[in-house]
């Protein structure tokens, strides 16, 4: 069913329900998307975002609806920016590869297509993108015409405040979409409250029950001890009929049972109606880097190296030199060499000129920019991947403390039965953290860390990388992010 251009409405969503493969996905969510809106689509790593967005792009054949309905407006212009730029970009970085395909969309701006009636549907537009880059992004956004719609998913902060209006967040355990008409600092707080109201709540409401279960002990104590009075009182004189007193505690026992009843059926009713549920409060993730063996003094040393761009091209000189324990943040505009030089520090690139330099007893932890683990296909699951990744046979006592190992980056019993590439691409950053975790790693190298996290994993990898003692190597665009990760050195490029 579609809507007429009349409307202001461009999406609905009515009660619908949706399946991915064999898994319920989305249950019957309703909410709209209206001229004039920006929406910031958050949730959980896992919890459909980008499922939901190809959805809505109309790009997901794998999304099934499986009851409820969803209506577009029959003129909607939808423009979609997908979560990793495809090839056909060309040999551009990752955020020049954004940006140029932003750029395309924002020009139709100008070329007399109907952009009042368009659904701009962006999936972490803000991927790779440096300041000069995340500053135009929020200009082009700001520049929108006012009766288009955006809908985008992000994990910068400071970006979702920026931009966005109303946030639509999907709770990963009922899979229902909530509406919040506000800002994303304002909803932080709002869902602050809401966790805080409901547990206050169930505690009262716990406290009532306790109360009830109580009364009705007290009442059915009561009864018993009648009971036996009573009883008593006939074995004084068998041989006489049930005397006055014997009658008035029989009416007396009958009365506290009905009040026995009347409170059980009370406590009954409060116990399956369940008004408040108890709130579902994951384990957070508890993450931290040990360093069982440091490097040595000298970690890194590049000095005048060139590296070949492409066949006819080559990029430097470049000069960095990182001592044990530093905290280095490798800054530049995109295309300037960042990633290049991550690849040489790891030794998966050697200079054309110059030299790179590392220390003795180097033991690195990398996340990389792309999150792919395409090598460990052949793997039935996450935990025979850990099992390769370590050299362990698998076995009950192993598999049980990878599972509790799991367990604290936010991967339940049915998450470590997933295939790696079932894993949504935040799931997979979140598992990559876990084989650095149980790496021990001496120095921690990272590419754009805040990619695909979700805000949860962000915050608990700031503290874990202000905790550690050994080196860490970052290379990011989200300031908020290494504000807070205690950067003691800073490299531009």
């Amino acid at each position: 069913m579609h809507m007429s251009k009349k409307d202001n409405m461009l999406v609905h969503f009515k009660d619908a329900s949706f399946r991915y493969g064999v898994f319920d996905v989305l249950s019957h969510i309703e909410f709209n998307i209206m001229s004039g809106d920006r929406i910031a689509l958050v949730g959980a790593n896992g919890a459909g975002k980008s499922s939901l967005l190809k959805y809505i792009a109309q790009k997901n054949d794998e999304l099934e609806l499986i009851s409820g309905s969803v209506d577009m407006s029959d003129d909607l212009n939808i423009q979609y920016v997908p979560q990793i730029p495809g090839e056909e970009v060309g040999n551009l970085s990752g955020g020049e590869k954004t940006k140029r395909i932003l750029s395309e969309i924002f020009a139709q701006k100008d070329s007399g297509v109907d952009v009042h009636r368009t659904l701009y549907v962006f999936d972490e537009p803000t991927n790779n993108l440096d300041a000069d880059g995340l500053s135009w992004l929020q200009d082009e956004i700001s520049s929108l015409p006012k009766k288009s719609a955006l809908v985008v998913v992000s994990h910068d902060r400071t970006f979702l405040d920026a931009v966005s209006n109303k946030i639509y967040e999907i709770d990963e355990y009922t899979r229902t979409v909530k509406v919040y008409t506000c800002t994303y600092s304002e909803y932080r707080e709002i869902k602050k409250k809401e966790i805080e109201d409901q547990w206050k709540d169930y505690e009262l409401q716990q406290e009532e029950v306790k109360r009830l279960q109580k009364d009705v002990h007290r009442k059915e104590e009561w009864q018993r001890k009648i009971e036996r009075t009573r009883a008593n009182n006939r074995k004084l004189d068998p041989g006489e009929k049930e005397k006055p007193a014997a009658a008035y505690l029989r009416d007396k026992e009958g009365r506290m049972g009905t009040r026995a009843k009347v409170v059980r059926d009370r406590l009954g009713r409060q116990i399956e109606e369940r008004s408040v549920e108890k709130p579902v409060v994951k384990l957070p993730i508890r993450l931290t880097f040990e360093v069982t063996q440091r490097s040595g003094e000298k970690v890194c040393m590049i000095e005048d190296a060139y590296f070949a761009y492409d066949s006819t091209q080559s990029i430097g000189p470049f000069n960095i030199d990182i001592s044990y324990g530093q905290k280095v943040h490798i800054q530049g505009k995109n295309g300037s060499g960042k990633s290049t030089i991550v690849k040489a520090i790891l030794g998966e690139i050697k200079p054309i000129k110059g030299k790179v330099v590392l220390g003795s007893n180097m033991h690195i932890g990398y996340l990389p920019q792309e999150k792919v683990l395409e090598s460990f296909g052949n793997h039935k699951d996450i935990i025979d991947v850990i099992c390769s990744v370590f050299d362990v046979v698998r076995d009950n006592e192993s598999e049980g403390n990878f599972r509790m190992t799991l367990k604290r980056f936010g991967f339940d019993d049915a998450d470590a039965k997933k295939h790696v590439t079932d894993l949504s691409s935040g799931e997979r950053s979140r598992f990559q953290l876990a084989l650095m975790y149980l790496m021990k790693p001496n120095c921690i190298v990272l590419d754009e860390p805040t990619n695909h996290l979700d805000i949860e994993a962000v915050e608990a990898l700031e503290q874990a990388i202000l905790e550690f003692s050994g080196t860490v190597i970052l290379v990011s665009h989200d300031k908020k992010f290494v504000e807070k990760v205690g950067i003691t050195k800073t490299v531009s490029i």
